[in-house]
């Protein structure tokens, strides 16, 4: 699993971690993994299907290789409750919940480059945390129209700077609660950080 590569990664890389792991196949993982070290996951092309999070509490989490991490389960799919996430040339997938989630006053960055972060049932995105989000040349997307594709909270105070991307909801499963006639704007933005926007749409 997921969960035992990391631990045997953790366990040889003193007191900051970590290592790399490589997926080799498309394989389906159902334990829930802790990250606090530097950790890289390459899943080289593979898709990783789990129905339990991914938690980072410290270090720093790498996701690359072109592949994709899909959360089934109604649970997030990246939940950061500190340390840095960057996500490289992969797709982060989200059923029903986030595709990333940052807790509530939870400090560390996230980079986003060249990647696909998409929830089919809640925000793509949902920052509640004191870190910079960084996104360039990616895209970021919710099919669902009373829900945000990227949600700063209240209480969020990092930076958001966006750079050659697309961000998008879109028209479909809607409650009708949120929004105009049941639509939501596609950032929802409630950082006390600066908000910067280049060349995206």
């Amino acid at each position: 699993t997921i969960d035992s590569a990391i631990l045997a990664a953790k366990s040889g890389g003193g007191d900051s971690g970590g290592g790399t792991i490589k997926v080799l196949n498309t394989l389906t993982d159902n334990q829930k993994a802790i990250i606090d070290k530097t950790i890289t996951i390459d899943t080289n092309g593979k898709t990783l299907t789990r129905n339990q999070s991914i938690i980072t509490t410290g270090g720093t989490l790498t996701i690359e290789g072109s592949g994709t991490i899909y959360c089934s389960a109604d649970s997030v799919t990246l939940n950061s409750q500190g340390g840095n996430l960057t996500i490289s040339s992969a797709t982060i997938r989200g059923s029903s919940h986030h595709a990333i989630y940052v807790l509530n006053n939870t400090k560390g960055n996230i980079t986003i480059n060249s990647s696909y972060v998409y929830s089919n049932g809640r925000s793509a995105l949902g920052i509640y945390g004191t870190g910079d989000i960084n996104i360039t040349s990616s895209w970021i997307y919710t099919p669902v129209k009373d829900k945000n594709a990227l949600l700063m909270a209240n209480g969020s105070t990092g930076d958001l700077t966006i750079k050659s991307s697309v961000l998008g909801n879109g028209r479909n499963n809607t409650s009708g609660a949120d929004g105009d006639n049941g639509f939501s704007a596609t950032i929802s933005y409630h950082s006390t950080g600066k908000l910067t926007i280049n060349s995206s749409r």
